[in-house]
Parts: structure tokens; sequence; C-alpha cells
């Protein structure tokens, strides 16, 4: 799955989505006061005005199974009083940062799926960048049993949710920064309760194709990950809620670059064997450190750094070693990692912010792994994965992507092939 903005939905989506989206409502014909379900010319009409921002989130078959609506056009929204806001918040409401928040449904089918994580993190980025302020209005049910209970959680971004009105009505502030409290690491073994959390914030950070159950390394990943659930660390706010996830696997490496694993795929095999060995690790691979889209800018990758090299001193370990993805590579996928490797900044140090932030902290630079990540899959597979189509063969930039991705419709295959920086941190024994 995948988040988007939609403006305007086609005729096709519109037809598609209004059985979901009445049977998403459907409890509250007989749960609330006020009529929620529209008709489907009313629908109708809502998809294809413009004023309404649509954040989708969309199937592996591209089918719109969740829907936020915002606007700072109130007067699009015909059960309030565009007045009210306009008084309280003039500075925003001349600014265009004033938004209203239409409705909020995720289809029956995936109540329990990352789509509510993934819109509310589209959501939170959209007003954080506008510094805005968001009203919204929830029915006596929908506090009780649906939505309202996850109120803090839609709108993380925010300073916090205070109440509006009597008729609770409510109103999220992102003008300021909010503050935090100390975070906490904890890992997955402490906390099995947060799986689905991190499942969700994974989805929301990185490519759909970078998450397929078992990519180019024909391991069950995340049931490799799970069996040790120890070296899976959690970044927790000072109110508990996910905020980072630092995943890791033990390793046995004799410190020499020659006999490093190829690349992120081979890092997780070469894991996969060494568990089933029972040997006794003295290094530590990070295969991923992830902070949520609304956390980030804060210190806090660094802090999930330190939390595996700490995790290695424990176990004794020698180094940590990590198959970057360089964050900025993906604005220039046509350029060779050894390329891009190559570009510094006047004052001598690498271009790319997150390699430059690991050199700075310690990190020795050990190579480039040219084939890390391999993702191979059908033409339909992939238009899923991306949301969108690859009506020939030859060679795409995609969403994400370090690499193009490369398209054969003859052989029905596509195939992407993704290079990384290896790195490694000493660890003071």
């Amino acid at each position: 799955m995948q988040s988007m903005m939609m403006p305007v939905l086609s005729h096709e989506t519109i037809e598609d989505l209004y059985p979901r989206y009445a049977g998403a409502w459907e409890v509250l014909l007989v749960e609330a006061a006020a009529r929620h379900v529209l008709s489907l010319e009313e629908f109708r009409d809502e998809m294809r005005d413009g004023r309404l921002e649509k954040h989708v989130v969309v199937d592996d078959d591209g089918r719109v199974v969740a829907m936020t609506t915002l606007t700072t056009e109130l007067d699009a929204i015909p059960w309030i009083n565009p007045t009210f806001y306009r008084l309280r918040f003039p500075a925003e409401a001349a600014a265009g940062t004033l938004f209203y928040l239409g409705y909020t449904f995720v289809d029956v089918e995936h109540r329990r799926s990352a789509a509510l994580s993934l819109m509310a993190g589209a959501v939170n980025r959209r007003l954080a960048k506008a510094h805005g302020v968001i009203g919204f209005d929830i029915c006596g049910w929908g506090m009780a049993r649906g939505i309202g209970r996850r109120i803090e959680r839609m709108f993380s971004g925010s300073v916090g949710v205070l109440p509006g009105d009597t008729q609770t009505y409510f109103v999220a502030d992102y003008r300021h920064s909010p503050a935090e409290g100390p975070f906490v690491i904890s890992s997955l073994a402490e906390r099995p309760d947060l799986v689905e959390d991190v499942r969700a914030l994974l989805a929301e950070q990185w490519p759909a194709y970078t998450l397929t159950e078992t990519g180019g390394h024909d391991v069950d990943l995340e049931g490799l990950l799970l069996s040790i659930p120890d070296h899976q660390l959690l970044l927790l706010d000072h109110e508990g809620a996910l905020c980072g996830v630092g995943l890791s696997l033990p390793l046995a490496w004799d410190g020499r670059t020659e006999s490093l694993p190829a690349g992120w795929d081979d890092a997780i095999r070469s894991g996969h064997r060494f568990l089933a060995s029972g040997g006794e690790p003295d290094t530590l691979c990070a295969l991923s450190v992830t902070v949520a889209a609304s956390r980030t800018g804060r210190g806090l990758a660094e802090q999930l750094m330190d939390a595996l090299k700490e995790s290695a001193a424990r176990f004794g370990g020698h180094s940590v070693i990590a198959p970057l993805r360089p964050t900025q590579k993906r604005h220039y996928p046509l350029i060779s990692m050894a390329d891009y490797v190559g570009w510094t900044r006047s004052d001598g140090q690498y271009l790319d912010p997150w390699l430059r932030l690991h050199v700075r902290r310690g990190a020795e630079v050990l190579g480039i792994a040219h084939e890390s990540m391999v993702v191979t899959g059908t033409v339909a597979e992939w238009e899923g994965w991306l949301g969108a189509p690859l009506p020939g063969s030859g060679e795409y930039v995609i969403e994400g992507g370090l690499s193009p991705l490369h398209v054969d419709h003859e052989a029905d295959i596509g195939r992407y092939v993704e290079a990384n920086i290896w790195l490694r941190y000493p660890i003071t024994r």
C-alpha cells in the first residue's frame, strides 16, 4: 500500500469506492444523530470538487481503500460555520493555512492494515509543512469507539488537540514545534505489542517494493527479525508512542573488507545462516534505521545508531556495519553510486547528508556494495508497488529508487538493482 494526494478522482475510482465508503460509515446510520453518509450523487460531487484535497491510500491492485479529505476553503464544508474559525485564526485564514478535515475512513477489509498510519503521516506532513491549524469534528460514537481513540496519533505532529466547541469540534495546532520530553530506547522483546506500529512506520517511510516478503534474499525477513526481538530497537517518546526503529542482525565477521557480505540481501542471508548455526556473534549488521516522518530532523536517527552500538558492545562485538542507503541519492538515480560517493561540498565533506553525518560520528567508509538490494517481480507486481503503469520495456526512474528499474515486457519482469555503501563503526570493548 502507498499514500498519495488526488485532487479529483476519476469516474471509475468513484464508482468503485462508494460502496466501500458507505460500508465504512454504515454503523453511524444507527449510532449518530447527524447524517454522515453521503448519497452516491453527493459523494460524486465531492470527489470531483477540486477544493477538497483527497489524501488516499491505494492497495497493491491500485484501488483506493482509505481516504482523508482536507481543504483550506472552509466554504466547501457545508456543515460548519467558517466565520467561527476565521475569527479565531485570522492570520492563518489570510495566509491560506487554516484547514478543515472533511472526513476520514478506512474500508472494512483494511481496518487492521497500515492504511490509517499512512494517511496520518501524509496529513501530518501536509500540515507541518504549512505550519497551519486544522479544525475537525467527531460524533460521540466516533469519540468512544472510532477514530477518537486514535486522535492524538492522527495529529501526532501537532502541539496538541484541543476542544473547539461543546459540540465536540476540535482544533489541532501546527504553528509551533511541540515540546517533547525524553525519548526512551526499548526493544521488540520488551514491547511486542508494538509490532503493528513497527510495520506501519516502515510502510510509511520505505517504498513498497523494498518491503516485499522475501526480496532478493529468499529469506522470511520479518520472521527472522521477530526471532531475535532483542536486536530490534524501538525509540519511544515520553507518551510511549513509536518514533523510530533500528533493525539489525548479529553476524560473525573477521573485519576484512573483502569478507563483507555482498550487500543488504547477502547480509540477511548471512545472518540467517549464522543464527541457524548457533555461533557466537562478534558484529552487528544494522539493516535499517527509520524515523517517523513527523519526528525527523531532531537527532533521533543518531540516538538509534548509538543504541545499536551499545547493543553490539553488550555481546562483545567489535563492529557495527551497515549497507547505507544515502538519503539524497534518490534525486540522482542515473548517477552511479561510485560517482555519487565522490561528490563533495566545498569543505571537502561528502555531499550526501546521511553519509556525511555517519562519517562525522566516527563511521568508516569501507566500499560500495554494487548489487546490494535486488527486487524482481512481474510487470503487474511492479505497477502495483509503484501505483503507476509501466507501458513498455525500458529503464524507469521510480519513486524512492536510488537506481532505475529495468522492465522487460516480453519476459514479463521488472528488476531493480540498488547499490549501497558499506560503513563500519568500530566498537571499543
